[in-house]
């Protein structure tokens, strides 16, 4: 069960802290009044000792930041534990988590939680995408097999978005949970999505809740020219079920194309 912060939310924070807990590293950002922002990154993978040493380090840090940045209010992302990591580094996250909010109620400050989807989705404009970039959704083959987004995509769209050049994924991600809230606070919903690619390091604006519009490739292009082209109702099997399926294997069109009508064959009558 996530904690519930026992402190109002001011209305007008006059500074922020956002946090981003792993087992390994904790990323912050901070963004005060004035506009000002920094952020970093904690590292705690030379500690051995996960439930001792490294909680202590953690605790101990962030109350020197919190007397440092006086911040209003923390946002923090909840414990994603994700494929990778494994019981121990989920539980130590989630203990982590919990005493940032101890820490939080001690000093008299607004804690507030954020999902990993919703950090994900105000930055990149969805939470989760077709695994398959070129899914083509056809009639009865279900949903198809999802993700989420990477950290490498996170951490390419934060650099786009503030022209950084940030290299820790929990610093990006604790600077797009800040972006998350600062833009809430302004009353303008989520802020603007970054559209990046997968084979580049450069990123580009859209608008918000359009997502990401990739280009169709040229070879799809022409398979796509191709099948408006053959007249599929008038190949005789098995060729035509060999190119249905050969189509429907890459991904284009429906294999369920209506097969052409054939003539009634009646029954042969006995003849005496």
């Amino acid at each position: 069960m996530i904690p519930s912060s026992p402190h109002p939310c001011p209305a007008a924070p006059c500074s922020v802290l956002s946090l981003d807990v792993s087992s390994v590293a904790v990323g912050w950002a901070t963004w005060a009044t004035g506009g000002e922002r920094a952020s970093g990154v904690l590292d705690l993978k030379g500690i051995s000792d996960l439930w001792v040493k490294r909680a202590d380090l953690y605790s101990r840090w962030l109350t020197a930041k919190l007397a440092e940045h006086k911040p209003d209010m923390i946002v923090i992302e909840q414990p994603f534990g994700g494929q990778v990591s494994g019981a121990e580094s989920v539980a130590i996250m989630q203990y982590l988590h919990r005493q940032t909010h101890v820490i939080g109620f001690r000093l008299a400050i607004h804690v507030r939680d954020v999902t990993r989807a919703q950090v994900v989705k105000a930055l990149l404009g969805w939470s989760s995408r077709p695994a398959d970039p070129n899914h083509v959704p056809r009639k009865g083959s279900g949903r198809p097999k999802m993700r989420g987004a990477t950290k490498r995509e996170v951490l390419l769209a934060v650099n786009a978005r503030h022209g950084s050049r940030i290299t820790s994924n929990d610093e990006a991600d604790a600077v797009a949970g800040l972006d998350l809230l600062l833009a809430e606070l302004a009353g303008t919903g989520i802020p603007q999505a970054v559209k990046i690619s997968d084979t580049t390091d450069h990123g580009e604006m859209v608008p918000p809740g359009h997502g990401e519009s990739l280009p169709m490739p040229p070879v799809r292009q022409q398979l796509h020219a191709a099948q408006a082209a053959i007249p599929l109702d008038q190949i005789q099997a098995p060729a035509r079920r060999q190119l249905e399926r050969a189509l429907a294997d890459m991904g284009i069109g429906d294999p369920r194309i209506p097969r052409p009508m054939r003539k009634a064959r009646g029954r042969r009558r006995a003849t005496a």
